[in-house]
């Protein structure tokens, strides 16, 4: 066996005999601890509930009624876009436009403002449906996937109806127990609820998809129907943050009930992805039903969010320059490596105690894997990598 104590310098681990390190070794100490790091409250903000998590490393960040069911206003729609994508093999089929699909201006939905008799692709409807945030999208493809449902289990129905059970159905394969739909758009209804927590995974599993992650990141475009004589629509993000310091997406969601909501991602300072859900956060609303912006705090929350993290976090490579003081020249001397190199999530308070320890089995084939890199903080375990065989030691 072959095992370093904490920090010890290379030149004299490669002095040392066999039966040294192995003497060495029986004075460790493997304190029974968990290794996961525990998210910690968000800072102040309005939102009632709040889940921040490195979707790369599903490390959990923050938390703040993660698990409480809400309604996810039109944050529903990634997962209408899960469904939609999980369901069509080819994103040119078009879809024509029903007058069912066609909403009023009046009624203050947000919309594409689509025409009945129109016709366009799928692909260009999701970009309706999640840029635009368009109800009327979101109908034309339910009914549109629906109905292909059914006449594939030669069954009959609402198409509509048919399209949210595969929702649901889709949401419980994910083992989202507290994620239930009621349609496919996200209005209101006392049943349709979801978590900061579930969205967050519905959210890294549609970031998943190159499609989903480039309309995401969108701020605007134009669509051109098919039709005899084309329509062009003017696509425009409802994300006012998106591009701003990083944020390269993904949703709004707003209604009274509901208050505002927001799933915002950027890549953070270790090239992971970051994910931090909003629900609930103040917004006011004018004598007429419709948003009043200047009382729009979602964004003002986003923005505190991700300022803390910077704060409270920091990502650390393991094997990346002097990070681990001494680790890096360690395992070149026992011609060693990281099984897997990505960064490890710590509080920015455990930076200055780290400590680490390796241990190490017998030298074997190149990339076998011979041992395990141990961090600590004082006495804490906090991270653990295994430790391949770089090559065979002479």
């Amino acid at each position: 066996m072959r095992c370093s104590p904490h920090r010890r310098q290379p030149a004299m681990a490669a002095l040392l005999s066999f039966m040294a390190v192995v003497a060495a070794c029986q004075f460790l100490v493997s304190p029974e601890v968990a290794t996961a790091l525990d998210p910690l409250s968000p800072p102040e903000v309005t939102a009632e509930s709040v889940y921040v998590f490195d979707a790369t490393l599903d490390t959990p960040l923050y938390e703040k009624n993660a698990d409480e069911q809400r309604s996810p206003a039109s944050l529903t729609k990634i997962a209408t876009a899960l469904v939609i994508l999980e369901q069509t093999d080819d994103l040119s089929e078009t879809v024509i436009i029903d007058p069912s699909d066609v909403l009023d201006p009046d009624q203050g939905q947000s919309m594409v403002g689509l025409v009945a008799g129109d016709v366009l692709t799928v692909e260009q409807l999701i970009y309706g449906l999640l840029i635009n945030s368009g109800n009327d999208a979101a109908y034309a493809l339910a009914r549109h996937i629906g109905q292909k449902l059914l006449d594939a289990e030669g069954a009959s129905g609402d198409p509509r109806a048919r399209f949210v059970q595969q929702m649901n159905t889709m949401a419980a394969g994910l083992g989202l127990t507290n994620t239930h739909f009621e349609n496919p758009e996200g209005l209101y209804h006392p049943n349709h609820l979801t978590t900061a927590r579930e969205l967050g995974t519905l959210t890294a599993l549609a970031l998943d998809n190159d499609l989903i992650a480039r309309i995401a990141s969108t701020e605007e475009t134009t669509i051109t129907s098919l039709a005899a004589v084309p329509i062009s629509y003017l696509l425009q993000t409802t994300n006012r943050i998106l591009g701003e310091n990083g944020v390269n997406g993904v949703k709004t969601g707003t209604l009274s009930e509901s208050g505002a909501c927001l799933v915002a991602s950027k890549q953070g300072l270790a090239g992971t992805l970051i994910i931090s859900v909003i629900l609930g956060s103040d917004i006011g609303f004018t004598d007429e039903g419709f948003q009043d912006p200047e009382t729009d705090m979602r964004y003002d929350d986003a923005r505190t969010i991700f300022s803390s993290l910077e704060q409270d976090f920091a990502w650390l490579s393991p094997v990346s320059g002097d990070a681990i003081p001494g680790l890096a020249a360690e395992l070149d001397v026992w011609d060693v490596g990281l099984m897997d190199e990505e960064p490890i999530v710590l509080r920015s308070t455990q930076v200055a105690n780290l400590r680490y320890v390796l241990r190490l089995g017998p030298p074997a084939g190149a990339q076998s894997e011979v041992g395990e890199l141990l961090l600590y903080e004082g006495t804490e375990l906090i991270a653990e990598r295994s430790v391949v065989q770089l090559d065979i030691a002479a």
